[in-house]
């Protein structure tokens, strides 16, 4: 028998060079299997939906992120457009580029110990620390056209 990933890349390799007709074949073949997995999702899903609504008054990790780095400040929306970009971004350069970008963005200090959370006071800390890391930007710091050249990028 054959591990799991070895079937992925065996399945991976057959349709890779199987015809277009086979392929819509085998596709529509197994959504019409999922017709009946769907019901379970959506059972599962509203299950989940319910149990979210009736412990709302509970606050968990998120929701301590979500209340300190919100929408209506700087630091929260560097990390949303931060967390929105990196599922599009195509190589690890342009990451650190953007992960940079982000945190020099912010004031992470005005939320140092403001959250009741410590995981939230210790990702300040951590944010506070990378900002540190990778200082102001040069462009920044050279001057007029410096600082022209960074605002217009």
């Amino acid at each position: 028998m054959q591990s799991p990933d070895r079937q992925t890349s065996n399945a991976i390799r057959t349709s890779h060079y199987a015809s277009e007709p086979e392929q819509v074949a085998r596709l529509i073949s197994e959504l019409e299997q999922a017709g009946s997995d769907r019901h379970k999702s959506m059972r599962l899903a509203t299950k989940l939906v319910e149990t979210s609504r009736a412990r709302s008054e509970e606050s968990g990790t998120l929701d301590a992120f979500l209340t300190e780095f919100g929408l209506s400040n700087v630091e929260g929306i560097a990390l949303m457009c931060l967390a929105e970009s990196l599922l599009r971004v195509p190589d690890a350069a342009t990451a650190d580029e953007l992960i940079t970008e982000k945190i020099r963005a912010g004031d992470w200090g005005n939320h140092w110990r403001q959250s009741e959370s410590q995981l939230v006071n210790a990702s300040v800390l951590g944010l506070m620390l990378a900002g540190r890391v990778v200082g102001p930007d040069e462009r920044a710091l050279g001057g007029t056209r410096g600082w022209l050249q960074n605002l217009t990028s």
